[in-house]
């Protein structure tokens, strides 16, 4: 592999996954914050499930865990440390996490385990905090990311490829991939002298068409790689339907399930086909996940607890779904597809938003809740008998940075013709999805010449829009926005006034935006990104279109050129603001939030960080965490970059605030401004 082709595909990767895999893609390789190294001499470790007892055994002795589940790929490298020792001052003995195969591997044979993604100084640190891991490497992970971790090239090589299935080209790529991931992990498992003491088989496979072929396939490539040295699971929902094709002989059975439930019941399934073995909920769920257009969901604390101390009363091991949830930097969210509609939508698509709260324990700026407190006060209960210990830190909130407000710069629209901000177009006779043209995440712009002759009302049709679409006509006075084609409300036709002054020069052009591949279910499979099938005016098919990237990959660039008259400004299109800034002198680099308030739809860069989507226009989330460590120190130069593709406030001003805003549900969807 050439060094430019990897520094090629790593920069464009950067702006999918956001900041702090572009930073410490460039850190050297092996150089670390902390430097650690496994003694192997002597080995004799053993972690096993005892039938008998219905207990684990840890080099003999009876051993339960209580772990928290966090994503080394949602919280800052700097923060991993941190955030660590705030679970083992609450008590808990272990950590569990994914593991995101498409950060690892952005391009087919391109791979990336440095900065952000360095996944075994992850696991390092754990075992440097006391936490033994929970190893949960997929292939397939859901965890509310883009394609549920798949890598989205997947659908370049065959968009109807049958995932998590026994298809012989699906197997071939995981096998590929676990051929590179798991002898990395190897010298990491508790056999072996590391923290792993689990890694699981699949992920919720109960939940998915049944394959018993591939799971056998699955367990027997696993265990290949771990030879016995940590213990084999699976996790699935509890119940007779779940348990049919989820569990595999021979793979300890574990179920997953959230507060108020019959825990003796969720225990049951497990023991029922363990033939014993203890209790464990891989998946407790001390918060929900949210959508955009749908409400901030919660978990109760007083549930959350009361559950927990039953299944610790009952002898569960247990492992916190989200303990601290963090963020979907970048284009990085998934999406889920539901038989239930979204609140005052038709639809069924359910796009995941930029932050991952969760409304979890820790919070996504890393602060310490009511929540945190009360698990913590439970596992001081049973400290004893589950042999927890509490590490001595402040448990104090750090104060958050409130910086004020900053007037953008106009840059430039995606129709300038003379500064163009994509990063090449194709031309094909019918319009072609994102994946066909490696286009895997951000947008496209499809543009076509209409046929001569047409004048009056016309009804413009798309087979499908996946997943969002502005639409543009210009008949010789520039593009002008004739409306929305929303996968969100399944809405694919508009209508249209030509008014045919040009006599077949209108153009007409449609701005579409991947709001993230599913990440859960059986439509997980074909969700390729786009125009799907044609576009039609009345009954006449379009042809002869023109396709553009703009995933913003080149947003360096974009940034360099020179910026527009911001007092003869009108927003009109899909247009880049941006300014530079210093903080002031003796201002500290603290986490902030930047407010989107009069804004419509976009994306915003910090330094060249893909920060991620905002959308208040819609909620609920109106504000973007941001991580001091992205801020330059003074007198270092910073740069803000906005794509706002809906509308712009007068005064072009964001703000940069010491508060979160994520339960703030608009939903202004009346007139389509959204």
């Amino acid at each position: 592999m050439h060094l430019a082709f990897t520094r090629r595909y790593l920069t464009v990767f950067c702006v999918f996954a956001g900041a702090y895999l572009c930073i410490f893609s460039l850190l050297p390789a092996g150089k670390h914050d902390h430097q650690f190294e496994w003694n192997f001499e002597g080995i004799n470790r053993t972690f096993v499930v005892d039938y008998e007892a219905n207990e684990f055994r840890k080099d003999g002795e009876i051993f339960r865990y209580v772990a928290g589940e966090m994503h080394y790929f949602r919280v800052p490298r700097t923060a991993w440390r941190d955030r660590m020792r705030k679970l083992r001052a609450a008590g808990f003995n272990a950590l569990s996490t994914y593991v995101h195969w498409y950060a690892h591997e952005p391009f087919p044979g391109v791979y990336d385990f440095s900065g952000q993604n360095d996944l075994l100084h992850y696991i390092q640190l754990a075992g440097e905090e006391g936490l033994y891991v929970l190893f949960r490497p997929g292939p397939y992970i859901c965890a509310e990311v883009d394609f549920g971790g798949f890598p989205p090239w997947l659908l370049k090589i065959d968009p109807n490829m049958n995932l998590r299935s026994n298809d012989p080209v699906y197997k071939e790529y995981v096998a590929r991939w676990y051929a590179k991931l798991m002898p990395m992990i190897q010298n990491k498992l508790y056999g072996n002298g590391g923290p792993i003491i689990m890694v699981q088989v699949e992920n919720e496979f109960g939940s998915y068409p049944c394959d018993r072929k591939y799971m056998f396939w699955l367990k027997e490539l696993t265990e290949k790689y771990v030879q016995g040295a940590a213990l084999l699971y699976t996790t699935d929902g509890a119940g007779g339907n779940f348990f049919k094709c989820g569990p595999v002989p021979g793979v300890f059975a574990t179920v997953d399930f959230g507060n108020s439930r019959d825990v003796e019941q969720q225990c049951k399934w497990m023991k029922d086909f363990n033939k014993g073995g203890p209790c464990v909920n891989s998946e407790y769920y001390a918060g929900w996940l949210t959508h955009w257009a749908g409400p901030y969901e919660t978990a109760e604390t007083p549930k959350v607890v009361n559950t927990l101390a039953d299944m610790l009363s009952h002898g569960y091991s247990v492992s916190i779904y989200m303990i601290h949830g963090g963020t979907n930097f970048g284009f990085t969210n998934g999406a889920n597809y539901r038989d239930v509609s979204l609140q005052n939508l038709n639809g069924q698509f359910q796009p995941d938003p930029t932050s991952y709260d969760y409304n979890a324990p820790i919070t996504e700026a890393g602060d310490l809740t009511g929540k945190y407190f009360a698990i913590r006060q439970v596992l001081k209960q049973f400290a004893n008998e589950y042999k927890l210990s509490f590490i001595n830190m402040p448990l104090q909130n750090s104060p958050k940075g409130n910086y004020g407000s900053l007037k953008l710069d106009p840059l430039m629209s995606i129709f300038d013709a003379d500064r163009p901000s994509h990063t090449g177009c194709i031309s094909s006779k019918q319009p072609l999805t994102f994946e066909e043209v490696e286009i895997f995440y951000g947008h496209a712009l499809y543009r076509t010449k209409l046929p001569a002759g047409l004048r009056g009302a016309y009804n413009l049709s798309v087979t499908e829009i996946r997943d969002h679409a502005f639409v543009y006509l210009d008949q010789g006075s520039g593009p002008e926005l004739k409306g929305l084609l929303s996968r969100l409300n399944e809405t694919f036709s508009l209508d249209l006034k030509i008014d045919g002054v040009t006599n077949g020069g209108e153009v007409l052009s449609l701005f579409v935006e991947n709001l993230g591949h599913i990440n859960y279910g059986a439509r997980i499979v074909g969700d390729v990104k786009g125009i799907i099938g044609s576009v039609k005016l009345n009954e006449t098919t379009l042809s002869n279109w023109e396709m553009c990237n703009y995933t913003l990959s080149n947003i360096q660039e974009i940034q360099k050129a020179s910026e527009k008259n911001g007092g003869n400004f009108r927003f009109s299109s899909p247009t880049f603001f941006t300014k530079k800034f210093r903080m002031e002198a003796r201002a500290e680099q603290r986490d902030t939030f930047v407010d989107f308030s009069g804004w419509g739809k976009g994306v915003i860069f910090i330094n060249g960080f893909n920060l991620g989507r905002y959308w208040p226009v819609v909620g609920p989330q109106q504000t973007l965490y941001l991580p001091g460590t992205l801020l330059k120190p003074y007198p270092e130069v910073n740069q803000v970059t906005l794509f706002e593709m809906y509308r712009a406030p007068a005064n072009l001003t964001i703000s940069f605030v010491d508060y979160h805003s994520l339960n703030d549900l608009r939903l202004d969807l009346s007139q389509e401004k959204y």
